[in-house]
């Protein structure tokens, strides 16, 4: 997989994998049009996930409605204050498992695991890029 792929999407790949995205799994893309939407995108479908991309600037109603269809397990969204908006959506998704937040660290109050990008990236650095083992610490 990796060798087929540009160095930051088999990063990021390998770092989705790493905290919990597989085949089949699906992810909720909300950045305004910025590289690491299709970076994530492209890393994503490498995996066999299925990436959806939705505008930020989306009604609130609406979001709730296309997150619900979509069931991700995973949300990418920019920033802390973009989970702001999200937190009363939050609990109509009942298969997100984990939220990735491109700009800032990850904050600790929510129960669910949210991560940084910067922190997907880093669990993508432990797994070796040819076998797809863990490095040894």
């Amino acid at each position: 997989m990796d060798a087929d792929l540009p160095p930051e999407v088999a990063l990021l790949a390998r770092g989705l994998t790493r905290i919990g995205l597989r085949p089949g799994g699906r992810l909720l893309i909300v950045l305004p049009g910025r590289a690491e939407q299709w970076l994530i995108d492209l890393a994503a479908a490498s995996l066999g996930a299925v990436p959806a991309a939705v505008d930020p600037a989306t009604r609130p109603d609406r979001l709730r409605h296309l997150a619900r269809h979509a069931a991700p397990q995973l949300l990418v969204l920019e920033s802390a204050a973009e989970l702001a908006r999200w937190r009363p959506i939050l609990a109509d998704l009942p298969s997100l498992r984990r939220i990735v937040l491109v700009d800032d660290p990850a904050p600790h109050e929510l129960s669910l695991a949210t991560v940084s990008l910067t922190q997907v990236r880093e669990a993508g650095l432990l797994t070796a890029p040819a076998t797809g083992r863990s490095l040894p610490s």
